[in-house]
Order: C-alpha cells, then sequence, then structure tokens
C-alpha cells in the first residue's frame, strides 16, 4: 500500500500538484524496479495505491517528468510503502 502527502511542480508554468500529478499526467508518483542492471516500465501510483508484485529489485520512486526538464522541479511528496498481505 502506497500513501503519499505534499505537493511539486514540474514546471514553472504549472501550478503545484499533489502526487495524482496534473490533469495531463505530469508529475504524477510513479515507480520502477531494478534487477539484475535492468529497469522496469514505470507504474503509474499517484497519491494512494495498491499494487501486488511478485518481483524483487530495488524500488525507485520519482514524479512523470520528461527526464530532460528536471532541473525546474520544486517541492516535496513524503511516500509511506506499507506491505500489505
Amino acid at each position: 500500500r502506497i500513501t503519499s502527502s505534499g505537493t511539486w511542480t514540474v514546471s514553472a508554468n504549472l501550478p503545484p500538484a499533489n502526487a495524482d500529478g496534473n490533469a495531463g499526467g505530469h508529475g504524477q508518483l510513479e515507480a520502477v524496479l531494478f534487477e539484475q542492471l535492468q529497469l522496469t516500465e514505470p507504474i503509474q501510483l499517484g497519491e494512494h495505491a495498491t499494487r501486488l508484485t511478485s518481483q524483487s529489485g530495488q524500488l525507485f520512486l520519482r514524479c512523470c517528468d520528461d527526464w530532460k526538464q528536471l532541473a525546474d522541479n520544486r517541492g516535496t511528496i513524503e511516500v509511506h510503502v506499507t506491505r500489505v498481505r
């Protein structure tokens, strides 16, 4: 189970958004797993999500934004991950 709070911006031209992102999906919280030198496809999470996976690996979280336009991102999202059985 993933829950988050806070806001961030992905562009100086856009208002702050929570982990659900804006109407176009920019700024949405997403995850990837890193295992055996490979990244999985991004998993869209948002502010609240429940995901079941049998994959292992390192978990990385980020906002959905163009990799070449991260320098203008600002804000903080606090994320809590709880293992659910």
